[in-house]
């Protein structure tokens, strides 16, 4: 055999393999879609006060604020809430609150099997299940994320909302003035502690509040410099290994040459979630000291 038709023979299996890759990418990505009709065929039969439960036990805002005009923006038709859905929920999800609130959901769960055997043929039982049927609410397990922690949430969307962020004088006035937003928006169930002592590690806490039982712990800082928040990341380890896993880590962007990206995602990393608000300081007036010479 000449050179040649190795190299032929070579070139034909790499182009066989290609095109099986290729295949199956498509075949995946037809399943895919598939899935995603289903779901919103699913979710077009709830009425309109069951899609609002719905968001409301995943956490989800039925509202946000336009970044660019300041405008509140609400969830409101059901079509809007439909696709807010769409983007923050799986089938399975869909189809367990399918039987909670007893919506008919059995028939699009056939239809899509027998897509999936219509786009992989013989291969259909050896692709891996997307979904499984829902077994019956009782002594139901739900194979899902974790819940989102609701006053964890609600504290988050308070801190982005915190506009008070100008002439700052330092993080006791950064401090207080958080506490006393929490507080109006808390209402009396809720107690917040301002310097919370963690007296086993001998440090202290900048926000803990407590409510129900539970605990979210909450760090500021004011960006002036990197060292300042690599700080920052030890203590919200810290705050996660000794008091609780619910922490903020709350920046104040004061517009200093600092890498905010590489410091959020690093923080991040240490399971925190991070909020960066604009924000500047209050030059601070000294009073200048007059000699007075008496003649």
């Amino acid at each position: 055999m000449g050179v040649g038709e190795k190299v032929f023979k070579v070139l034909k299996r790499v182009g066989e393999a290609t095109r099986k890759a290729v295949d199956k990418i498509k075949k995946e990505l037809a399943y895919q879609n598939e899935i995603s009709k289903t779901k919103r065929a699913l979710l077009e039969r709830f009425n309109l006060k069951q899609l609002r439960q719905i968001a409301k036990e995943e956490g989800l805002p039925l509202s946000y604020e336009d970044p660019f005009t300041g405008e509140k923006i609400r969830y409101s038709t059901k079509g809007s809430i439909v696709g807010l859905l769409m983007k923050n929920l799986r089938l399975d999800d869909v189809t367990y609150y399918a039987q909670k609130f007893k919506v008919k959901y059995i028939d699009l769960l056939n239809y899509l099997e027998r897509r999936k055997k219509e786009i992989f043929g013989e291969e259909a039982v050896h692709v891996e299940e997307k979904l499984r049927e829902a077994p019956p609410m009782k002594g139901l397990k739900r194979h899902r994320r974790k819940k989102k922690d609701k006053l964890f949430e609600k504290i988050v969307r308070i801190l982005k909302k915190f506009d008070d962020t100008e002439k700052l004088r330092d993080e006791d006035d950064l401090r207080t003035r958080l506490k006393n937003r929490l507080i109006g928006k808390l209402g009396k169930k809720a107690t917040i502690i301002e310097n919370y002592s963690l007296k086993k590690i001998n440090r202290k806490i900048d926000l803990v509040i407590e409510q129900d039982n539970k605990l979210v712990a909450v760090e500021l800082k004011i960006a002036k410099s990197g060292q300042y928040l690599s700080y920052l990341s030890w203590e919200v380890e810290t705050v996660r290994e000794n008091l609780t896993k619910n922490v903020i880590a709350l920046i104040i962007d004061i517009g200093k040459n600092i890498d905010l990206d590489y410091f959020k995602k690093s923080i991040e990393k240490k399971g925190a979630r991070v909020i960066i608000l604009k924000g500047s300081l209050r030059k601070s007036k000294r009073r200048k000291r007059v000699a007075i010479i008496k003649i």
